[in-house]
């Protein structure tokens, strides 16, 4: 009899680049410390994927070779683009190590995500007072080293989902039509798929004690 051999080929690749410059600047404003921060983002992750059944080969020292199988079936054949480009910045203001102020901004585009929802814009502020530096708590409770009150309020984003998630996709099937494959839909169209977003306000107490070799730290 006669046995024909039979190979089953996958490929996989995946690629990815990217940019990010920054720039900063600091100096002394009045009795306090001014740090700027400004930057770019640019991200490209191209991934592809194919896997192939191969049949009829008249010999197993063929196998490797695609073009000697009679019968080339595709069993997966995937292709995904995803871009990225952010703009943010950051102002911090300490003020004789005793104020602390912090301003975050940021500007987000995701190809996840459909048109009119590919861009957020996402920002924070904080604040905090080391009250252990003030002269009247020294000498008020001395055995209190370490004493830092901070507060925070933000928005924060997400597109950790998978590529074209926003549009109507479709997948051919195993059957024949005259000759063709058909399509079956797996997904619809939705025009409101956008950005995760995160909104967060947190208040925190860091204590040390005794030269800070007790410290305490706590928020909610």
């Amino acid at each position: 009899g006669y046995n024909s051999g039979y190979n089953i080929s996958s490929n996989s690749s995946f690629n990815t680049w990217i940019i990010e410059p920054q720039l900063t600047y600091q100096r002394n404003v009045s009795k306090g410390s001014l740090n700027l921060l400004l930057g770019e983002t640019f991200q490209e992750n191209t991934t592809q994927a194919q896997a192939l059944y191969l049949n009829g080969y008249s010999s197993d020292a063929m196998l490797g070779n695609i073009a000697s199988a009679s019968t080339i079936i595709v069993i997966r054949s995937d292709y995904s683009k995803y871009r990225y480009n952010a703009f943010f910045g950051r102002i911090n203001y300490n003020w004789q190590d005793k104020y602390i102020i912090n301003l975050t901004g940021r500007r987000d585009g995701s190809s996840r995500f459909g048109p009119g929802k590919q861009f957020a814009n996402f920002g924070a502020i904080g604040a905090s007072w080391i009250f252990s530096k003030e002269r009247f708590f020294t000498k008020l409770l001395p055995i209190i080293s370490f004493g830092k009150l901070h507060g925070s309020v933000g928005i924060t984003g997400s597109d950790q989902i998978g590529d074209y998630q926003y549009l109507s996709t479709y997948s051919t099937t195993q059957y024949i039509y005259q000759g063709m494959a058909g399509l079956l839909p797996t997904q619809l169209f939705n025009p409101d798929y956008a950005w995760e977003i995160n909104k967060k306000i947190e208040v925190g107490l860091e204590m040390g004690f005794i030269k800070d070799r007790l410290f305490f730290s706590t928020s909610v």
